[in-house]
């Protein structure tokens, strides 16, 4: 990672989270799920786009301004409000259908995308790729095992029944 963000390199951050968004909707897609390869690869590329938008505002806002201490940018904001929206998308994939919640896996993959994209946005690679073969890993090996609390749905690559609620 340089000091100066380069257009090559956010170009290559953008290309890598899309790369990793991918990898974790391959599974999604072959199971038929709404939220597949394209929804994962583009809430990847989004997140590495706040990011890196953020890193070249401050950047360029920097050149311009002769006394920067009295800037106070705050990055995290950007964070915040990456993991809110996504929220949003992910409330979206998760539904209940006679005592029955689906999308819950599609909701949290969905979240766990954006953080990947998040962190190669900006600039790390080696975390967000482990991320991302964990994130395969938990849907779609251990999806396929009919054990614990969501068995039952095992092999759709989405959460099982959830116990009723008492509403």
């Amino acid at each position: 990672m340089t000091d100066t963000l380069t257009e090559l390199e956010a170009s290559g951050r953008f290309i890598l989270a899309a790369l990793l968004g991918a990898l974790i909707g391959f599974d999604r897609q072959r199971m038929n799920k709404a939220a597949g390869i394209r929804t994962h690869m583009l809430v990847a590329l989004g997140a590495a786009l706040f990011m890196v938008g953020a890193l070249l505002f401050v950047q360029d806002l920097a050149r311009q301004v002769v006394d920067p201490s009295p800037l106070r940018l705050d990055p995290m904001a950007v964070i915040a409000g990456i993991v809110t929206g996504v929220g949003f998308i992910g409330a979206g994939q998760i539904f209940r259908d006679r005592g029955n919640i689906q999308g819950l896996t599609s909701a949290a993959g969905i979240w766990a995308t954006a953080g990947i994209g998040m962190i190669v946005g900006i600039g790390h690679y080696i975390v967000p790729v482990v991320a991302t073969l964990l994130v395969v890993l938990i849907i779609a090996v251990l999806g396929r095992l009919d054990v614990g609390p969501d068995a039952g749905n095992a092999g759709d690559g989405d959460d099982g029944p959830a116990r009723p609620s008492h509403e």
